[in-house]
């Protein structure tokens, strides 16, 4: 049950980020995102296994708050985890990403948050024993990334890229404490 109010809170501040819309088509748009996602689960800085390579997408509504600044909010799907030489380990999340956003000309900076969610994941490939050099003991529920990146806005398409660190312990390999990183490049499209 503990695991749930981290969703309900986070969904709050979700609708709280979202509720700022205008009436006006300028200030407030929807859009739909899409690209390539590379991820690795790190302890204390170093990675020890080959990164997962996936795809995200999702939704996200921009909110005009200034001429060169503006806030995105939006629901994404992901897999964070990484590769070996066994398998692929694999934590199927469901994110609420909150962002700013710089504008200087068609190009913009961005940083921001999010509030991450496992929702299922396949630990149970790697039991460990004398069969598998990776065990994987346990998987955490809730995962706060933060990120930066770099983007450009070409009409209604946005290209960009970021980097994300996830702040918490999404999971014990090998009975040391990982936490996930990533990073995703890709395209949206505003309506």
């Amino acid at each position: 049950m503990k695991n749930y109010k981290y969703f309900f809170v986070s969904l709050f501040l979700f609708g709280i980020l979202s509720s700022n819309a205008q009436n006006e088509e300028e200030d407030f748009r929807i859009g739909f995102r899409a690209g390539w996602h590379s991820a690795n689960m790190y302890r204390v800085g170093n990675k020890a296994h080959d990164n997962l390579e996936a795809f995200y997408l999702g939704f996200f509504s921009e909110t005009k708050v200034s001429e060169s600044f503006r806030m995105n909010s939006g629901l994404e799907y992901f897999q964070n985890g990484f590769t070996n030489s066994e398998s692929s380990f694999r934590m199927h999340t469901l994110s609420l990403p909150a962002t700013g956003k710089v504008f200087v000309g068609p190009v913009y900076g961005m940083a921001g948050l999010a509030f991450n969610f496992k929702l299922t994941d396949n630990r149970e490939d790697f039991p460990g024993g004398e069969q598998s050099t990776t065990k994987i003991t346990d998987t955490k529920f809730f995962d706060i990334p933060l990120s930066l990146g770099l983007g450009v806005q070409l009409g209604r398409i946005q290209v960009e890229a970021k980097y994300s660190w996830g702040l918490f312990n999404a999971g014990f390999i090998d009975g040391q404490a990982h936490k996930n990183r990533y990073l995703q490049v890709g395209a949206g499209i505003l309506l």
